[in-house]
Formats: structure tokens, sequence, C-alpha cells
């Protein structure tokens, strides 16, 4: 599917849609209320005390969500990506909600010289998955090198071990010739412990997961009865994928979720 694409194209494709605002409310809401997200910004709350004025950089920010909402306690945001086309996007969805930010289009590879070391938190969602060998080793690297001493990185990735999202993505591979998002290789819980160690400046780390229950929701609850609704001609909700549920955490969370 994407054989013949290079890595900045499928990410130019994946973003080159418009965005209404019914999407925009949706899908701000739907990360506000994950299990994922509450724990990072508690997790930022407790080691600074306070959200505002705290210098947060995204790096393969893509629509920049997850700082969005960082963005709206206060935080002073820096949304960083190699596509123009995903810079515009996150744009207009800061400025639909009215938090100012700052726009690099930039490699995380090759990042200006004035962020290093500039921020107290540095996050991306959904970047080093992308990556293998040397070049995984270096986005992990790129969230230290833009951190003040005593500053908190936060690297989300798909997890080797969940089931509902290796079985979609198998199926997705299998049926549609290609993942929609490129490569995209999930790490373990292992490995993510063995890079931490490894990893210069790392006092200490912490892995752990988003809900499990709600994974298991998106991935192969929300489909099936996507594919359902077909065979059967029922409508599906359009935002199907974006409904809001109360999931409790669970004991699979940090291994499984």
């Amino acid at each position: 599917m994407h054989k013949n694409l290079t890595s900045l194209e499928i990410w130019e494709g994946v973003w080159e849609e418009e965005v209404p605002e019914d999407y925009i409310r949706k899908i701000v809401e739907y990360y506000k209320t994950t299990l994922l997200f509450n724990k990072i910004k508690r997790k930022i709350e407790s080691h600074f005390s306070k959200m505002e004025n705290l210098n947060v950089i995204e790096l393969g920010a893509g629509e920049g969500i997850f700082s969005l909402l960082l963005g709206l306690e206060g935080a002073r945001i820096t949304c960083v990506d190699f596509s123009v086309k995903a810079i515009r996007r996150a744009k207009k969805i800061f400025d639909f909600y009215g938090v100012n930010a700052t726009f690099v289009e930039a490699d995380i590879f090759n990042l200006p010289t004035s962020f290093l070391a500039k921020y107290d938190v540095s996050i991306s969602v959904g970047l080093a998955e992308h990556f293998l060998g040397r070049k995984r080793d270096e986005a992990f690297m790129a969230h230290l090198s833009v951190l003040k001493p005593k500053g908190l990185a936060f690297v989300v990735v798909p997890n080797a071990r969940c089931f509902p999202y290796m079985i979609m993505k198998y199926l997705y591979e299998k049926f549609k010739g290609g993942w929609f998002l490129g490569a995209e290789f999930p790490i373990s819980r292992r490995e993510l412990i063995n890079i931490a160690r490894c990893m210069p400046k790392v006092n200490e780390y912490e892995i752990f997961g988003g809900s499990f229950y709600r994974t298991f929701y998106d991935n192969l609850f929300v489909p099936a009865r996507i594919i359902l609704g077909k065979l059967f001609n029922r409508p599906t909700p359009k935002f199907l994928i974006y409904k809001i549920a109360n999931y409790r955490p669970s004991i699979f969370d940090d291994y499984l979720g």
C-alpha cells in the first residue's frame, strides 16, 4: 500500500484532509478523557507542582492533541513536525481553542540548536515506533536533548503485547496491503526498559500504559460494529471511534494497554 511512498509522502497524505469543527471537538474531548493522558497530566503536575508556564515540546506532533490539552492547562507549547500539512492542521486545531503555540517545521533528528536544554517536558505520541535500530535510539535521545535538568520526557508508543491493537494491525495489513501509517514497529515493555537503561541522563524511568478496555473497544469492538453495519446495511455513527466511555483502570493497563 505504501511501498513506493516516502515517509514524508505518507504523512502528508494522512494530514491532507480538512478538519471540520465537529471532528476537532470530538477528538479533543476523546483524548481528554483517556486514562493515558490523565496519567501523564498527573505525573507532570506531581513533578512540577503546577502546569502553568511550563515549556512543553511535542516531537512529531501531527495534530498536537496531547500538547493542546497541556496548553489548555496553562503550559507554553512548541509543536515540531516535518510535515507542512501536519503543522497547518495543528495550527487550525489550536486556533479553534484559542491556545497560543509555536509551530516549527523540522526533523527530530536535526532539531535547531536553540531547542537544546530548553524545555521542562518533551513528549511524542506515536513517533518512535516508526524507526528501528540506531534511528529508534536517536528518536528517544531527541526527547532528552531538549530537556532542562530535571525535565520529564514522555514517549508514547504502541505496545507489542497489546493484542487488540496487534490483531487490528495484522488484519489491516493483510487485507489492505499495508498499515495506513506506513512502517510501524510496536515496542515491548522489555525493550522500553532496555532503552531507558542505556540512555544517558536518565535518572528514573517508569513504564505505564493506557486503558486496556479502551484499546479493546477502539481496535476490536468498533471495527467489528462498523463491518457488521455494512454487512446488514445499518448506519454507523460517523464519530463512533471517538465515542466517550468511562472505562475504569484495570490490572492489564500497564502490560496489555
